[in-house]
């Protein structure tokens, strides 16, 4: 393989920000599972896609979703040097659309008004 090609090259990068990614991943969990009690006071983790972790709370724990994301950021060094990915939290009563993302302070109204305004621009369309 020509590793001067530009097809060499982005394999190369895609091969190490896929390993990049998958070890956070792996860690994030461990730090989950292993490393914290934020399972037994009511998170859930059901699967990973792609380079997502998806879980889901009870809505009277709203706040364990913040305390989870610091779990997930681990510090990754490549090349020398070192930083922190920040994760990003969504949430809502199903998939897609029906989220919307996550702040410390959002309140459980909005999320209601978030399904609501989904359910009335597309349950509609399937009747």
């Amino acid at each position: 393989m020509d590793l001067t090609t530009d097809k060499a090259l982005r394999e190369i990068a895609s091969y190490l920000g896929q390993g990049g990614t998958g070890g956070n991943i792996n860690k994030a969990m461990e730090n989950i599972v292993y490393h914290s009690d934020i399972l037994q006071r009511g998170l859930i983790l059901l699967f990973q896609v792609h380079d997502s972790l998806v879980g889901q709370v009870p809505i009277d724990k709203l706040h364990l979703i913040e305390e989870t994301k610091p779990l997930m950021e681990n510090e990754c060094e490549i090349h020398g040097r070192k930083f922190i990915v920040p994760t990003e939290a969504k949430v809502g009563f199903g998939w897609g659309k029906r989220m919307r993302s996550w702040e410390p302070d959002l309140p459980l109204e909005e999320i209601i008004k978030h399904e609501q305004k989904w359910q009335q621009t597309y349950r509609g369309l399937n009747n």
